[in-house]
């Protein structure tokens, strides 16, 4: 009689964990499709942003040959943060300060090495100087536009001896951070992590699975 309900115990165990199991394989498959939500709008995020980026270079580029003029914003004639001022306004709709230096200050200080295409990029006035009066548009491969005033709008490389004297900061506009793609990166892997956990049924069913075992055992 005892055998029996030792068997029986058994079999209950054995159907409680395959029940949990099933459950826990629904969990895991909504998990699984959470994150290929997650992981989708991480993608469309980021393919955001690099159109945004995309659109400020392709609207620096239609500058090129503008001349240069003190003061300017227009295409009939502009100087350097004018066209970085309107470059911004049309291509990404966000509306920079007026000057060099305050946008300099808008900006989030970036290392030269982390530039991307549409950074911002200032030089001081001096050689080593602190006082910033020149910025251009970072367009990749170490090259950036900008209304040179004795040459108007213009593509330079960062490389050239002048500009590496004279450079400043790289900065990035506020809105083309990447804080928020790595807090979405966050969230996926807290999600994988989860998804490999065991579940607490799981664990209590071995528990009992185990206890019936031993009983068995002493008989």
């Amino acid at each position: 009689m005892n055998r029996i309900i030792i068997i029986i115990a058994i079999l209950s165990v054995l159907v409680a964990s395959s029940c949990s199991h099933k459950k826990n394989v629904v969990s895991k498959g909504k998990e699984y499709e959470t994150e290929v939500i997650k992981e989708d709008k991480k993608k469309e995020k980021k393919k955001g942003r690099d159109s945004r980026r995309y659109a400020v270079v392709e609207e620096s580029r239609k500058w090129l040959g503008v001349k240069y003029r003190y003061g300017g914003k227009e295409r009939s004639g502009t100087d350097c943060s004018g066209m970085v001022m309107r470059v911004y306004e049309h291509a990404a709709g966000i509306k920079l300060p007026r000057d060099s230096r305050s946008q300099c200050d808008f900006c989030r200080k970036i290392d030269r090495r982390e530039l991307a295409p549409a950074d911002l990029v200032f030089f001081a006035s001096k050689a080593g100087g602190s006082r910033v009066s020149h910025v251009g548009v970072y367009i990749g491969q170490g090259k950036f536009i900008h209304a040179s005033s004795s040459k108007g709008v213009i593509t330079s490389s960062l490389d050239e001896q002048y500009y590496v004297r004279h450079f400043f900061a790289a900065g990035r506009v506020p809105g083309f951070d990447d804080k928020s793609a790595k807090r979405e990166e966050e969230e996926i892997i807290a999600v994988k992590e989860d998804t490999a956990s065991p579940r607490p049924g799981d664990k209590e069913a071995e528990a009992l699975r185990r206890a019936v075992l031993e009983s068995l055992k002493d008989k």
